[in-house]
């Protein structure tokens, strides 16, 4: 059963039962009192304008007059770390009718005619991420103003913010923190003690690029699954890593006839132990590594049962399932699988949007749905972005911060009128997309990006993140030993980090 199906059953559901009690009233009751013209509205007046790709019209937050006479901002653009690149987030020399680029020149040129202002988008002189980050400090110790805005690898650069390298955003002038392009989850999470030192959303493309999700093949899963409909089992809250363990038990077959297991034979899921995709999990069966208590400060809340039994599940779908091949924490895994699914010789694949790039030389149509949740009860589909993402910050001793934070916002909001839309709407869902399924699961995948205090400053907290990438490499299966020894260490680190964003927050 389609979506559409299961919309329409509800809603002849609520039609029944609305026809039910309207018979059920007392038929002497005097009716309402009609709405007069001045009053009277209808759901056309009401509704909310949208654009071209359903997303609500959002006015500008700078002030239509503002006009910075010229000035020269200068935003250094990541180096290329962990295979990872990022320079086409910000650079485009000119259009060349690809559709990402076009925007981003679209993007960048629109917020130097608003603002009259100069991108000077700063080469990092390194292909050494350390080094990067150390010109940065360098340059902030100095004084010397070389970068006002410095986007950063997430997970090495968030450990920067509390050290105080970052100016507080929310004590701009122009930045608004609130503006759609700001992820929402990513701001309620990252402010502490009322700062707010970094940032990501629209203007990080792969903050977008990098979301978690499955991937299935069409044609294998009409194949052993063809009384089965994948995406009316996430419709109807069905899709939980019990029910993922189900379908992949039976999934393997010896292709190369050779009576061993390896990496050339059928496996329903090649699944690595690094972290892609473990630490999607980690948001979609929604085990916080951090919660806020009521005066807003994170928590460590790790260590509980609900934790202990999701590893034991995770644990069990890896090294307990004949359908499953449980790689390593290595590149050559992440390969191994992608291979795998390209070729036709997996039913799975959990990976990032990013790699419908390398799909499209699939011959099998593919389809996408979300990450697995923890059970029918759950309410949401959660998902989250590998750690590779840019956030955003603006340096403590740019010398012209109302200036910049003005640039920040209007580079947030161009993106998000161009650069998501080339991307997501564009690139990936027509283009990419292979059918009107297809693209709903893209939009319900992106609406459940989520972020995590703790997550996102895992580097400072002892990468207790990484925890469970180490342990299943190792193939351990008692978490709660471990964690049980560890939770001292990872709590002194949190006093630690929280003392010094405290802190800062007094100068």
């Amino acid at each position: 059963m389609d979506h559409k199906r299961l919309l329409a059953l509800i809603l002849s559901a609520l039609i029944l039962f609305s026809a039910f009690v309207s018979c059920g009233q007392d038929s002497s009751a005097p009716e309402s009192a009609p709405l007069d013209a001045e009053t009277e509205t209808t759901e056309a007046e009401t509704t909310e304008p949208v654009d071209e790709f359903g997303r609500p019209i959002v006015e500008s937050s700078l002030p239509a007059d503002l006009d910075l006479g010229g000035a020269t901002v200068n935003l250094v653009y990541r180096p290329i770390v962990n295979s990872v690149e990022s320079a086409y987030e910000f650079l485009a020399e000119s259009e060349n009718g690809e559709v990402i680029n076009d925007a981003v020149f679209k993007r960048n040129r629109d917020v130097e005619e608003r603002l009259n202002v100069v991108l000077n988008f700063v080469d990092p002189g390194t292909d050494d991420n350390g080094a990067y980050l150390n010109n940065i400090k360098k340059s902030v110790t100095a004084g010397d103003g070389a970068y006002d805005i410095t986007p950063m690898f997430a997970y090495y650069g968030s450990p920067l913010a509390a050290e105080g390298y970052f100016t507080d955003l929310l004590t701009t002038e122009y930045f608004n923190e609130s503006s759609p392009w700001w992820n929402k989850s990513f701001v309620e999470e990252l402010t502490i003690f009322g700062c707010l030192w970094t940032i990501t959303g629209d203007l990080s493309l792969t903050a977008t690029n990098r979301v978690y999700a499955t991937f299935f093949n069409k044609k294998l899963q009409e194949s052993y699954y063809k009384d089965l409909d994948f995406y009316d089992e996430v419709y109807r809250g069905k899709w939980t890593i019990d029910r993922f363990g189900e379908l992949v038990k039976d999934g393997y077959s010896d292709l190369n006839g050779n009576s061993e297991r390896d990496d050339e034979d059928f496996y329903a899921w090649f699944a690595p132990t690094a972290s892609v995709p473990l630490d999607s999990f980690q948001a979609s069966l929604n085990l916080p590594i951090t919660e806020k208590d009521g005066d807003g400060i994170p928590r460590l809340v790790y260590n509980n049962e609900k934790t202990a039994q999701a590893y034991q599940k995770v644990y069990d779908l890896y090294f307990n399932n004949d359908g499953v091949n449980a790689g390593y924490y290595t590149f050559e895994s992440i390969e191994a699988a992608d291979k795998a699914f390209l070729e036709g010789r997996s039913t799975f694949l959990i990976d990032m949007f990013v790699t419908t790039d390398l799909l499209r030389e699939m011959e099998d149509d593919y389809g996408v749905l979300p990450v697995f949740k923890w059970d029918e009860a759950q309410p949401e589909y959660h998902t989250t972005v590998h750690d590779c993402y840019s956030i955003f910050a603006i340096s403590a001793s740019c010398p012209q911060v109302e200036a910049v934070s003005a640039v920040l916002e209007a580079m947030g909001e161009y993106s998000y009128r161009y650069v998501t839309p080339a991307y997501f709407e564009i690139a990936l869902k027509r283009k990419y997309a292979r059918g009107d399924n297809d693209a709903a699961m893209y939009d319900l995948i992106l609406a459940g990006r989520s972020f995590n205090f703790g997550v996102v400053n895992s580097n400072s907290l002892n990468d207790l993140i990484h925890l469970w990438r180490s342990q299943m490499d190792k193939r351990k299966l008692d978490w709660q030993s471990t964690i049980d020894k560890q939770v001292t260490r990872f709590e002194k680190s949190l006093d630690k980090l929280l003392g010094k964003f405290e802190e800062l927050s007094q100068r």
